[in-house]
């Protein structure tokens, strides 16, 4: 579902033409255009959606030592925040906004990427709604493949912490 809210709102973006004075050309157009369209903004919510999903699952895993007592709540928040800050710190917004701009840069070199904006309704602009396709999935894939290997590699060591935590506990 987030895949298509952020192709509607690539494809509604590319609608709306916006255009920079040649001197102020980055040197990606499609990076520049999404920053300028609100893609940058839909990631960062998405973004904001993933940590918040990745703390619900920690604070589940945590739910399951019963043998936590209450008071030792604290410290566990201090593990959750930890691992959030490895899962979260596996991309960036601007990394993925690059990952984004690639198949348009390649598809549409130089200035072709403007002029593509206004053809919409050509054959350039069937081929700029299969790249906008392209650039969803590759962000998509991009993005999720950081996070699960971050989650994977910082995971043993959440678990172990938790364990320790709760052994070290329950001697007391």
């Amino acid at each position: 579902m987030q895949r298509r809210a952020l192709a509607g709102l690539l494809v509604a973006s590319v609608l709306v033409c916006v255009t920079a004075a040649a001197s102020d050309a980055p040197e990606s157009p499609a990076l520049k255009y999404f920053e300028e369209s609100g893609l940058k903004v839909a990631l960062e919510k998405q973004r904001s959606a993933i940590e918040a999903m990745v703390r619900s699952e920690l604070q589940g895993m945590i739910a399951q030592f019963s043998e936590i007592r209450e008071q030792d709540r604290a410290e566990l928040g201090v593990i959750v925040d930890d691992m959030i800050r490895k899962i979260m710190g596996a991309y960036s917004v601007d990394e993925t906004l690059r990952v984004y701009a690639e198949p348009f840069d390649r598809n549409y070199p130089g200035d072709e990427f403007q002029k593509a904006q206004a053809l919409l309704s050509t054959p350039q602009g069937q081929k700029m709604s299969e790249t906008i396709g392209e650039a969803v999935a590759a962000g998509s894939q991009y993005s999720n493949a950081k996070i699960q290997a971050a989650f994977r590699e910082a995971m043993p060591d959440y678990i172990a912490k938790l364990r320790a935590l709760a052994k070290s506990r329950t001697h007391q």
